[in-house]
């Protein structure tokens, strides 16, 4: 099958993914088929999880990584540097940016029907939509080792690229994913007793946002 028309140009590491029944290029964390054999895009492999980090892979196409790499998350995990999944090539996050269903409708829920028993939160991803795509490159991460579950700290930023709709996002689109999603991670450093730490790391990140 071949890609759908309208997507961005495929990274190199993309092209030889499978093409599933919608014309999307079918990333590498993702094994799971549901009852009529498509692949379940919502559903994160964790066996895939643990190959990334063993064999320093990227996340989405598979093939091995450079030094500088890029992590695709929402703007409240670039307040508290922290990943629930493993790295990639910058070019496949800005693919992923670009072309992800999810992030092209900032309005749209994330669908829960279908998703099997078996799948954790983890595996199938946070409920939230953020609206606002962040990809953080960097030189510098680790395996948070104590944290329960998987999670990764995001080092020092080389640069960051904010994205809605398939394009760069405006202030004002990067604004209203922190006003709704602050609030959340607040309360959980307020109840873990971290106020102080989440209101310092908050005022780092905002020095870091694009002007308005």
């Amino acid at each position: 099958m071949t890609p759908r028309p309208g997507l961005p140009q495929l990274p190199a590491g993309l092209k030889s993914r499978p093409v599933d029944h919608r014309g999307y290029p079918v990333p590498w964390f993702v094994t799971l088929k549901d009852e009529r054999g498509n692949h379940e895009f919502r559903v994160l492999d964790p066996a895939r999880y643990r190959e990334a980090i063993r064999r320093n892979v990227c996340w989405i196409c598979g093939l091995a990584l450079p030094k500088r790499v890029a992590f695709a998350v929402g703007p409240m995990c670039g307040v508290n540097r922290v990943s629930a999944e493993p790295p990639q090539h910058v070019e496949c996050a800005v693919f992923a940016a670009k072309a992800c269903p999810f992030m092209l409708l900032p309005k749209a829920k994330r669908r829960d029907h279908g998703i099997p028993e078996k799948a954790s939160m983890h595996e199938a991803g946070l409920a939230r939509n953020p609206g606002v795509m962040l990809i953080w490159v960097t030189e510098k991460w680790n395996v948070i080792p104590d944290a329960g579950h998987p999670l990764i700290r995001m080092g020092r930023p080389l640069g960051l690229t904010f994205w809605a709709e398939g394009r760069a996002a405006t202030r004002a689109e990067i604004d209203e994913s922190m006003r709704t999603g602050c609030p959340t991670l607040r309360a959980m450093a307020e109840s873990e007793g971290a106020l102080p730490e989440y209101e310092r790391l908050l005022a780092i990140f905002n020095r870091l946002l694009p002007a308005a």
